[in-house]
This record gives C-alpha cells, sequence and structure tokens, in this order.
C-alpha cells in the first residue's frame, strides 16, 4: 500500500445545459473540478457562464475551446474581463476565426446596446454591452494554438491532443 499519496477528488460538472437538444447543448460549459474548484473548463458559451458565475467564486487554470462559433467561445471576452487570466487551448483555426469572430460580436453589442439607448427599449439605463470589441481584442492573446494529434501536458498525468 502506498503511504503519503495526496487524494484528490475530480468531479466534471456540465453547466448551462439546456433541454436535451443540440442548440441548447452547444451553449454548456463543461468544467473539470479538483477538490471542488473549477480546474479545466472546455467551451465558454452563454447559458454556461450564467451558470458558472452562479457556481464558482473563481477562474478555472484553463479553457478548451472545441470550436470557435460564438454559442461555444462567444463568452471568453466576459470570462477575460472578469478575471480569467489562464490559457485557451484551441486548435489553429478555431484561434484564427475567434479572431474574427469575437471582436465583431463585440462591435455588435456595442451597436445593438447605443440603437437601444437611442430608442429607449431596453429595461436597462443605459444598455450596455455584455463585452466590447476592446475586451475581446484583450483576450486574444490568450488563446494558444495546439497542433493536431500532438498532446500537451496540463499537469503530471493528464495530457490533452486536438484529433
Amino acid at each position: 500500500m502506498a503511504t503519503g499519496l495526496l487524494m484528490t477528488a475530480w468531479t466534471l460538472r456540465l453547466l448551462g445545459v439546456g433541454n436535451a437538444s443540440a442548440v441548447d447543448l452547444g451553449s454548456a460549459m463543461a468544467t473539470i473540478e479538483r477538490d471542488g474548484a473549477p480546474w479545466l473548463t472546455i467551451d465558454c458559451g452563454g447559458e454556461g457562464l450564467t451558470a458558472y458565475q452562479r457556481t464558482y467564486g473563481s477562474s478555472p487554470m484553463a479553457l478548451f475551446m472545441t470550436h470557435a462559433h460564438l454559442d461555444h467561445s462567444g463568452y471568453l471576452p466576459l470570462l477575460a474581463k472578469e478575471g480569467f487570466a489562464g490559457h485557451v487551448y484551441a486548435s489553429e483555426g478555431t484561434r484564427d476565426l475567434c479572431r474574427i469572430l469575437l471582436p465583431d460580436s463585440g462591435h455588435i453589442q456595442e451597436e445593438d446596446a447605443a440603437f437601444a439607448n437611442r430608442h429607449g427599449f431596453s429595461k436597462h439605463a443605459p444598455a450596455l454591452p455584455l463585452y466590447t470589441r476592446q475586451d475581446a481584442l484583450d483576450c486574444l492573446p490568450q488563446l494558444k494554438a495546439m497542433d493536431f494529434h500532438k498532446a500537451i501536458t496540463l499537469m503530471p498525468g493528464w495530457r490533452a491532443t486536438f484529433q
């Protein structure tokens, strides 16, 4: 029997999963917890981020982005704006698409908020974007491209590979 080993409790928690439809599942975040704290989060969709914020008081150590669709990546600028400073591992294509999609999404949100303020139909005064174009640009250096079929070590005993 081994002695002196630190036992760690790992848990997988799905956040923001709506009903069983593929569309609702697309906005989820899956988080691997280590001893009850967020350690690795997969994707950063809207419903998932809302549930994540209710569940945790800290950011994960790292985030994996499965692909660039906004229901999987679109809340990364907000997560970073609120303090997430870890790496976001993605394929090169996902990283490159996020460099286009996220700043554009921030710009559209700024325009939508300005329109709502001009026409007075928001329940917020003033209406504000969830994040701005600049917020999106600020989070882009966190995106780290991974090669397909090449494992990276996240910590001893934990490796990840895009296939």
